[in-house]
């Protein structure tokens, strides 16, 4: 099965989340990716924001780099989401870039 989405790159502004959302799920897309960039915006509160402002659209964050977050957090921050928003997250965890993570002392 293919499935259909698209990303919203963390150098986007993020007042434009909400738009990006709503036309992805209005053109009939499945996804919405975004990422964590230690540089610009956050990639789980940009989740909430289109997972606010859509009804069937399944949002995405990968990778949440887990040298940056703290893990209980993390699994409260996604744990909050999946409760307003059941099945429609999906969470994934890495490594980061390791010079990005060196340089916020990750």
């Amino acid at each position: 099965m293919t499935t259909l989405g698209a990303v919203f790159l963390p150098q986007n502004p993020p007042e434009r989340v909400r738009e990006v959302a709503r036309i992805a799920e209005e053109v009939g897309l499945e996804e919405l990716w975004f990422w964590e960039d230690c540089f610009f915006e956050g990639g789980v509160s940009a989740a909430a924001v289109a997972l606010a402002a859509t009804e069937r659209l399944r949002v995405g964050v990968g990778v949440l780099p887990v040298p940056l977050r703290n893990v209980a957090i993390t699994a409260m921050e996604i744990a909050t989401l999946e409760r307003i928003f059941p099945g429609r997250g999906v969470w994934c965890v890495g490594h980061g870039v390791q010079e990005w993570m060196g340089q916020v002392g990750a």
